[in-house]
């Protein structure tokens, strides 16, 4: 049952990087991975906000799998991830994740013109060299 705001049981696990908890919850058939929360955001992306590349793995392997939702302000995970300069995640993502990286967002911003904008110069290369 979601939270009041539209969390998840998986959310909340994924966004602590509690592993064995997540691979519990993913074996019910009554837990759907892609449920948004309020902000439209995924257990996919709490995991990856928090570095939590375990998780992120456990969640990619499921069918159905889209890591290019984007939430109310119009971005991606990869967006957020090449943001924060978050290089694990940008790299798994690019890697596993079946991910536009030239989707834009709301104020047509792509992943690699906010890793530049923040100077994320790991994660620019990174999106070049895809």
């Amino acid at each position: 049952m979601p939270d009041n705001k539209g969390r998840t049981p998986l959310s909340h696990a994924a966004a602590k990087g509690h592993e064995a908890v997540v691979t519990l919850l993913l074996d019910r058939e009554n837990v759907n991975p892609w449920s948004l929360d309020n902000e439209d955001r995924t257990s996919l992306w709490f995991a990856a906000r928090n570095e939590h590349a375990g998780v992120m793995k456990l969640l990619i392997r499921r069918d159905g799998v889209n890591a290019d939702i984007p939430d109310k302000k119009g971005r991606t995970l990869l967006s957020w991830a090449a943001a924060k300069g978050h290089g694990r995640v940008v790299n798994l993502l690019l890697t596993r994740g079946n991910v536009n990286a030239d989707m834009t967002d709301k104020k047509g911003r792509t992943p690699l013109s906010w890793a530049a904008a923040k100077g994320r110069q790991v994660v620019v290369r990174l999106l070049l060299e895809r």
